[in-house]
């Protein structure tokens, strides 16, 4: 799923490298519960979850 945010370039022997990203996910809700038809407009709740991601490389090319 990451293998687009890294490059491919082995690492030295007996290296490791780890990257940290930050992760966002905005709840939305509607009016009224309603979708968007008749013209309804989304109404953010105000809840926003973050996270972070570790992505930890060992020696070997590639994600594992």
């Amino acid at each position: 799923v990451f293998n687009h945010l890294l490059d491919d370039t082995p690492l030295p022997a007996n290296e490791a490298s780890s990257s940290v990203l930050v992760a966002t996910y905005s709840h939305t809700s509607t009016q009224n519960g309603k979708g968007m038809m008749g013209g309804v407009k989304p109404v953010t709740n105000g809840e926003v979850e973050k996270g972070l991601l570790t992505l930890i490389a060992s020696d070997n090319p590639g994600l594992q």
